[in-house]
């Protein structure tokens, strides 16, 4: 079986396939996991003003400060599944186990949805492609940067087909969501058992696919999907900061642009161009562009400014084939660890782009709390109005692994 389906595609596309939808379900778990949490905590302080006597509890939207806290607490549990790798992740049947965990939390989200998707499920599979990541980069490292792409790519035509939202949050999604979980769960199953019969007949100096994520691979991941998820890979995002109404048009190209870097002739192209310069401000050159593009896009307004963040968008998708590099004999491997720092870089870019908004109104905190109330409010409402600056800020961060080669 495994012979004949060698001799119809390469065993590597079939790690590709795995990776992408497995990240496909990450992606789409943190974009929703984003808007739900923050939108309970919203809740959740506005009970804590209300007489608890008047509070109705069946009605829609009400979120308890208990509920809250329940779910901050098992996220945080399990954005740490990551260290699981730094420990075990020698263990190449744990990528078993984070492909379930992955599918059923994803399962989970349309599953136990009521009304909208399930906040737990979707923690559980942000979490299990937290693991994921690292024990990819450990044991397939040629497929991540594809896998990563293509996840993006789809997660666009998904919301394209929804109208910018994403139709599998609904409940009419699920028998589709169960077949992906139970498909790329046999997937798994299967690649694993093709890995080990690779493995047995190579040693470990020997194989390309092992690999690691540095401590500025961890930082770019974190700067990498912000940028992501806050704007290049949204063409609807596109469309309003450019001020056009070309939404329709920018879905491909948007897409065409995530997905160039793929073709080894385009990667080609790139790396000739950025070797004309010095070796040590090749990264820095990578960064100032990519920032160029960025206010451009945000600042002039009309076709050019929208054409720059396609660009930008391009330029970006690039950098995931730095965000990981190959791993020497005997070099220690802490993928996991410096996944934990890219997903607090991603939280506090996150963070601090919600307040750049003008509706981010920011209470005072809680009165146990009130010595804090000079420093932290005051801080979150200074970020109001600086949106590019957080923005540039996670180019900064993001193409890192670039600079520090």
């Amino acid at each position: 079986m495994i012979k004949r389906l060698k001799a119809i595609f390469p065993l590597d596309l079939f790690y590709i396939i795995e990776a992408s939808l497995i990240l496909l379900f990450f992606v789409q778990a943190v974009r929703y996991l984003i808007g739900a949490i923050y939108a309970h905590t919203a809740s959740a302080s506005l009970y804590l003003t209300l007489d608890p006597n008047l509070i109705d509890l069946t009605t829609p939207g009400i979120i308890t400060p208990a509920t809250v806290n329940n779910q901050l607490i098992a996220l945080a549990c399990l954005l740490a599944l990551p260290l699981v790798a730094f420990l075990l992740g020698w263990l190449r049947p744990l990528l078993v186990i984070a492909v379930l965990i992955t599918a059923i939390g994803r399962y989970l989200m349309v599953a136990n949805a009521v009304g909208l998707p399930d906040v737990m499920g979707a923690s559980l599979a942000v979490g299990g492609g937290l693991l994921y990541l690292p024990l990819l980069a450990r044991h397939r490292l040629r497929a991540l940067p594809y896998a990563v792409l293509l996840a993006f790519a789809v997660d666009q035509v998904y919301r394209a087909w929804g109208d910018t939202l994403d139709p599998s949050w609904r409940g009419d999604y699920l028998n589709l969501q169960i077949a992906l979980s139970a498909g790329v769960i046999l997937l798994s199953l299967l690649t694993q058992f093709a890995q080990y019969q690779r493995h047995k007949k190579a040693s470990a100096d020997q194989n390309p696919d092992q690999g690691r994520i540095t401590f500025w691979g961890g930082v770019g991941f974190g700067g990498l999907l912000f940028l992501h998820l806050s704007l290049l890979n949204l063409p609807n995002a596109i469309a309003g900061r450019s001020g056009t109404n070309l939404y329709t048009t920018l879905v491909p190209l948007v897409i065409v642009a995530t997905l160039l870097p793929i073709i080894p002739a385009i990667r080609g192209q790139a790396r000739r161009f950025i070797g004309m310069f010095d070796s040590g401000a090749r990264g820095w050159v990578w960064m100032l562009v990519t920032m160029l593009l960025i206010v451009m896009g945000l600042r002039l307004g009309g076709i050019i400014s929208a054409g720059a963040l396609v660009i930008a968008q391009f330029l970006m998708a690039m950098v995931w084939w730095w965000v990981a590099q190959p791993q020497a004999k005997k070099e220690r491997n802490l993928s996991g660890l410096w996944m934990i720092v890219g997903i607090v870089v991603f939280g506090l870019l996150t963070a601090f782009d919600m307040f750049t908004y003008e509706y981010a109104y920011v209470r005072d905190l809680a009165p146990e709390l009130d010595a804090l109330n000079p420093f932290i409010p005051t801080l979150l409402r200074g970020f109001r109005g600086l949106g590019i600056a957080v923005i540039l800020l996670g180019v900064f961060l993001a193409t890192m692994p670039i600079v520090t080669i």
